[in-house]
């Protein structure tokens, strides 16, 4: 089920480029490139966060000891 992100005054998450973020949990994708493409199609989609077409170079993962960096291009 989708759901709009809010901040912890219940209003919605607003990006930097103005935009609000829908989250959606528990899809079982079994052709996440298709899908992204499909998605992407949508009129006022800006963007999906599946990056199956090109996967991203860099991670920021929250973690209990702060934000951990994963760079991808050294590990390929």
């Amino acid at each position: 089920m989708p759901i709009v992100r809010v901040n912890k005054d219940g209003a919605p998450f607003i990006t930097d480029n103005g935009n609000e973020i829908i989250d959606v949990k528990g899809l079982a994708i079994t052709d996440p490139r298709a899908l992204e493409a499909q998605i992407n199609a949508w009129p006022g989609v800006v963007t999906v966060g599946l990056f199956a077409a090109r996967g991203a170079n860099l991670c920021l993962l929250g973690t209990e000891n702060g934000v951990e960096r994963i760079d991808y291009a050294k590990h390929v």
